[in-house]
């Protein structure tokens, strides 16, 4: 199983971020890989995410063959980085 995890969240919001999701599903499934995507492009809450074991980024927009491409490396335990 991969969980998608975006990014977008209120202006000092740390209990709706996305990074409060990452760390939560860390914490409860910690070998579970985690792919963040973000319009907003790899800010350092990203940076962050993927320093603690996050599986991978990917910059919106996207193509599904981008994301299905993000899936499958990130299920094969390889580090995802795509720029839309």
């Amino acid at each position: 199983m991969c969980e998608p995890c975006s990014t977008p969240k209120p202006a000092g919001d740390r209990e709706s971020s996305g990074e409060a999701t990452f760390d939560a599903l860390r914490q409860r499934a910690p070998g579970l890989p985690i792919l963040l995507w973000s319009g907003y492009g790899a800010d350092q809450d990203i940076s962050g995410m993927l320093s603690r074991g996050a599986a991978g980024f990917v910059q919106k927009p996207y193509s599904v063959a981008e994301l299905s491409r993000a899936v499958a490396d990130a299920m094969r335990g390889r580090v995802v980085s795509a720029r839309g």
